[in-house]
This record gives C-alpha cells, structure tokens and sequence, in this order.
C-alpha cells in the first residue's frame, strides 16, 4: 500500500511518500511551489493535495506525475477528505 504525506507547511510543494510503512520516505516532484496543507489518499494510487492560493493536486499514478486542477478560488485550503472516489 502506498502512503503518501505532506510535509510541514512552508515547503514549497514538496510531497514525501512511502511503500512500506513510514520506514523509509522519499521526495516526489509536486511541479507546484505553493505550500501544501492537506493530503489524502482514497485508494494507494488516488490521491489529492491541497494548498494556498487554492491548489488541489491529484495522482491517479502512484505519484509518477501529479496534476493541478482548479479550485475556483485563490483562498487557502487546508484539508481534503473524501467519503468514496466519486464523492
């Protein structure tokens, strides 16, 4: 199962995931500078970002590429959650 996590606010869209556990974490290139808030991952490879000026990132690749979409809104956003993958 893969875990991916959000480092501390202020870095500048550096996105840190893990394949076994938490043991051992390595950096994935978010193609974003805006700090990160917020992650959450639905399945291993589904997963979203959010951050300031409205950032939303998503995965749907295991975190080979990670994809801005619009928010509509330049606000900061500090969480994500889903409920199911369409939801």
């Amino acid at each position: 199962m893969v875990k991916i996590q959000v480092m501390q606010p202020g870095d500048n869209g550096i996105i840190m995931k893990t394949v076994n556990g938490g043991n051992n974490w390595v950096y994935q290139n978010s193609n974003s500078s805006v700090n990160l808030n917020s992650v959450f991952c639905y399945y291993p490879h589904n997963v979203f970002a959010v951050g300031d000026s409205g950032t939303i990132l998503n995965i749907t690749n295991g975190g080979a590429q990670w994809i801005t979409q619009s928010s509509g809104t330049s606000n900061r956003l500090i969480s994500v959650l889903f409920t199911s993958p369409s939801t």
